[in-house]
């Protein structure tokens, strides 16, 4: 698990994390809540790679500076039937895929 995390879980079945991308990268954050997620052990997941290339997530969303709050990048994909965002500012959310049917 990664140490610097905060997070939660919405009644709805959404997952909302939180992380320092000062400390922690994209791509680790994005394993931890996918496992929490589908309820596994993150080296079990299988590779995410035919969802999403890592590296470039990881290059992609880097630390916002205060200064530059109107400078947001917002990265969504789907994964193991899951909807996922990853915000620059540090917030990883993963939907339930049945709550994006409904």
């Amino acid at each position: 698990m990664v140490s610097n995390s905060t997070g939660s879980c919405g009644e709805d079945g959404t997952i909302r994390a939180w992380f320092d991308w000062e400390t922690e990268t994209p791509s680790a954050a994005l394993v931890e809540v996918l496992a929490i997620a589908t309820d596994s052990d993150p080296t079990k997941l299988g590779p995410l790679n035919y969802a999403i290339d890592l590296d470039a997530l990881d290059a992609l969303v880097q630390p916002m500076e205060p200064r530059t709050a109107e400078h947001r990048t917002t990265v969504s994909f789907s994964v193991s039937d899951r909807r996922v965002t990853i915000h620059n500012t540090g917030e990883v959310v993963v939907q339930m895929e049945d709550l994006r049917e409904s």
